[in-house]
C-alpha cells in the first residue's frame, strides 16, 4: 500500500496494508501521541513517525539488519490490526 501525505511536508511511503488501522489503534485505543510504521521502499527502507497533532512525518533510514528486525516485529503487530478503530472503547 502507498501512503501519501499532502501539503508542504508531503511524503510518500510504501507501507503494510494494515498501517491505517494501526494508526487509528495507536491514536484512539492506545491514546498514543505518535504512531510508528515502516517505509518498505527497497532502495531506502525507513522507520516513520506520525505525530498525532502534526502532518510532518520524519523518517529514520535503516540499515539492512535493523530493517529486517523491525520488519519482523511490524508483521507480527499488524496481524492484530485488521480493523479501523473509530471510537474509544
Amino acid at each position: 500500500m502507498i501512503l501519501k501525505g499532502s501539503g508542504a511536508h508531503d511524503v510518500t511511503v510504501i507501507v503494510h496494508e494494515n498501517v491505517p488501522n494501526s494508526i487509528s489503534h495507536d491514536f484512539i485505543r492506545g491514546e498514543l501521541e505518535v504512531s510508528t510504521f515502516l517505509d518498505h521502499n527497497q532502495d531506502r527502507p525507513a522507520e516513520c513517525f506520525l505525530y498525532k497533532y502534526s502532518c510532518i512525518v520524519p523518517l529514520k533510514f535503516l540499515g539492512e539488519d535493523e530493517y529486517e528486525e523491525k520488519r519482523q516485529f511490524e508483521a507480527e503487530k499488524m496481524r492484530s490490526r485488521t480493523a479501523l478503530v473509530t471510537k474509544k472503547e
